[in-house]
């Protein structure tokens, strides 16, 4: 998972992207919150779509 919130960061960063809504559909969910995590306020909501959505701090 932290390879694939790495990736929507990278994408982000390469996008020059400064607000972003993350939409997650099933694991996707689990990666959308992870990279918003560390997107360090780039996100400004996330989407889940039949998804998993973690509790804090899972």
């Amino acid at each position: 998972m932290d390879t694939h919130a790495g990736d929507v960061l990278t994408r982000l960063d390469r996008g020059n992207i400064s607000s972003a809504t993350l939409v997650g559909h099933s694991y996707g969910g689990m990666v959308i919150a992870a990279a918003a995590e560390r997107a360090g306020g780039r996100v400004a909501r996330l989407v889940h779509l039949d998804a998993y959505v973690p509790r804090n701090g899972e």
